[in-house]
């Protein structure tokens, strides 16, 4: 099977206190805007991807644009996210994939995070270390979603996930187009290709690689 590598260059910004995380200088971000059906022949909506870094955080934007935005919010509870419409983030050390890491965010802000090991045995009891370590703010917009976040970059070189200036990450969406039971109905959009026949991101060729810029820690 052919792999072939997708980079996305994560520019770098100075430290910054910002409370509002679109207060952020995005307009400096590289805009990744490749997204596509890996598993249909149509187009999707468009979909943006926006990362940014300094020596404490690396940041995130997705922007979505839809009409038909569906969410579950009934609880608390973070499993609800997997009826609704999602960004997802996964993390990867290496292809073995034991474990790697799953961020799955959905237009209200709450996350779905936990972890796996190769092939979709998940802990969905994990939680990502620390409180302030990840920062996820979601908002419905007229014309569909926006999800920005922030991770510490300790609490990535605690999990093994920051490595020489770089991460290998899976940028997907899960768009939903009927909340149902048992599984809402869903189509799958991805950055890289996972070539596999049916739908699953949960595989080693479905990541990239993010490159920060000007990586000096």
């Amino acid at each position: 099977m052919e792999v072939i590598e997708n980079t996305y260059t994560v520019k770098r910004i100075e430290k910054i206190a910002v409370q509002n995380l679109n207060k952020l200088p995005w307009e400096n971000a590289e805009v990744l805007k490749d997204f596509f059906y890996p598993w249909q022949k149509d187009t999707p909506p468009p979909m943006e991807f926006r990362a940014l870094w300094n020596e404490e955080r690396f940041y995130f934007q997705f922007i979505v644009k839809d009409q038909n935005i569906l969410v579950k919010n009934l609880s608390e509870d973070k499993m609800e996210v997997i009826y609704s419409d999602r960004v997802e983030i996964f993390f990867k050390r290496d292809d073995q994939m034991k474990p790697y890491y799953c961020l799955e965010m959905d237009p209200e802000s709450k996350t779905l995070d936990y972890f796996g090991n190769f092939h979709r045995d998940f802990d969905f009891s994990w939680s990502w270390p620390g409180s302030k370590n990840l920062i996820v703010n979601g908002e419905i917009q007229q014309d569909g979603y926006q999800v920005s976040g922030s991770i510490s970059i300790a609490s990535l070189k605690n999990l093994g996930l920051f490595e020489n200036g770089k991460m290998q990450a899976g940028l997907f969406r899960g768009r939903c187009l009927a909340i149902k039971e048992p599984e809402s109905e869903m189509e799958w959009i991805s950055w890289v290709d996972p070539q596999t026949k049916e739908p699953d991101f949960h595989v080693p060729t479905s990541f990239g690689i993010l490159k920060l810029e000007n990586h000096l820690i």
